[in-house]
């Protein structure tokens, strides 16, 4: 089986405030890795970490939960209580510990086990493991509660079997700007797995056909029966006055790539 984990480094400090009592040591905290992905078949478990580590002034209470969580078309993500969406996999995690301390300086483990039904139909499914994490209420303040908590959430894909990518480019559009271009792409996914896009670029060519500019595609998923809109800029690109193309080839994980072109002008 393969399992793919990427690790990334979040430092969060204190989004909420919910008292006037001030924090008396500073909160924060690092997770890896913030993404896990796994490659699974029906009936089978797969057992991994996930990696905390306390990089504050405080002893900290860490509560950690599954939900399950969506995306609309602008790429914003949406949580809710795990109750059955047909590409979750919340139910299939176990976590442990589930509620725990973690002192100034300490790593601590969680350990994840992801058990797949042996009735799992083959496509995408996705979770979110949320911590949630508060200092330790001290003797003298306990009875005000506390002052500050903090949310993360690292985002878990099992794909059952070896479902097919069905990936369609619909619209593509280039703009220049001050200094630069405007890049809009909308993708949609007509598969049952969920897709990247993986080291992909817009190349931009001018009227003699020659190589000027290239812009790299954001890393973003696109879900299951899901339409997803892309907007990102290429700044500190000076363009004279002229007419262009612009190539966009995307890695949707295929054999295959995704290409569409353009034309477009500066100055005109």
């Amino acid at each position: 089986m393969k399992k793919t984990i990427y690790s990334f480094l979040l430092i969060f400090i204190v989004i909420c405030l919910l008292a006037a009592t001030p924090a008396r040591g500073q909160m924060s905290i690092t997770v890896s890795p913030l993404r896990v992905e796994h490659q699974v078949k029906p009936g089978t478990n797969e057992t991994n970490v996930i990696e905390i580590r306390n990089e504050g002034s405080a002893p900290t209470r860490i509560a950690i939960h599954t939900e399950d969580w969506t995306m609309d078309r602008k790429g914003d993500v949406n949580f809710s209580r795990a109750a059955g969406d047909p590409y979750s996999c919340a139910n299939w995690l176990q976590l442990n510990p589930a509620d725990f301390r973690i002192d100034p300086g300490q790593v601590r483990q969680i350990r994840y086990s992801l058990t797949v039904p042996a009735d799992a139909k083959e496509g995408g499914y996705r979770a979110a493991i949320a911590l949630t994490g508060m200092p330790m209420a001290e003797e003298d303040i306990a009875k005000r509660k506390i002052a500050l908590n903090g949310r993360i959430v690292v985002m878990a894909y099992a794909t059952v079997g070896s479902p097919e990518v069905k990936a369609q480019f619909q619209d593509f559009q280039v703009t220049a700007i001050n200094k630069g271009i405007s890049v809009k792409m909308t993708l949609a996914n007509l598969g049952d797995v969920h897709f990247r896009l993986k080291k992909s670029w817009v190349t931009l060519k001018n009227s003699k056909g020659e190589e000027v500019g290239r812009a790299e595609v954001p890393d973003i998923p696109v879900l299951p029966g899901a339409v997803r809109e892309l907007e990102f800029k290429k700044e500190d690109l000076a363009l004279p006055k002229g007419t262009y193309q612009a190539e966009a080839i995307l890695d949707v994980g295929k054999d295959d790539f995704l290409g569409r072109k353009i034309s477009f002008s500066v100055g005109r």
